[in-house]
């Protein structure tokens, strides 16, 4: 496995939970988005850890790097070891769908004839 360091801004997170033979476990998937040209999504899985970060924080993320193989195909796997948070950035605030806005009654002499 190889050590590797992502920086860049929270795309996502997803959490999946679940139990087996060995006890519950948690999957958490961070998707980091960084400032390279191509391939600029990067998701990195955390198992049973804590994710102290939200969507739109700058991070810098420690992860080990390896391949598998399964029936003659090969497949990348990227599991997270460390996630700091080095500051967010703000994110733009949606407006609720069932917000009702203000209503402007317009002065008639404005508007057009027809």
């Amino acid at each position: 496995m190889s050590k590797v360091t992502i920086k860049g801004t929270v795309h996502s997170l997803d959490t999946k939970t679940g139990n087996s033979e060995k006890g519950d476990w948690k999957r958490t998937t961070l998707v980091v988005r960084t400032q390279s040209q191509y391939n600029n999504t990067v998701p990195v899985a955390f198992f049973n850890k804590d994710v102290p970060v939200n969507v739109g924080d700058s991070v810098e993320v420690t992860a080990y790097v390896a391949g598998r193989e399964y029936k003659g195909n090969y497949y990348a796997q990227i599991d997270g070891a460390e996630v700091s948070s080095v500051g967010s950035q703000p994110q733009q605030q949606q407006q609720p769908q069932n917000v009702v806005h203000e209503m402007v009654e317009e002065d008639e002499s404005d508007s057009l004839p027809f």
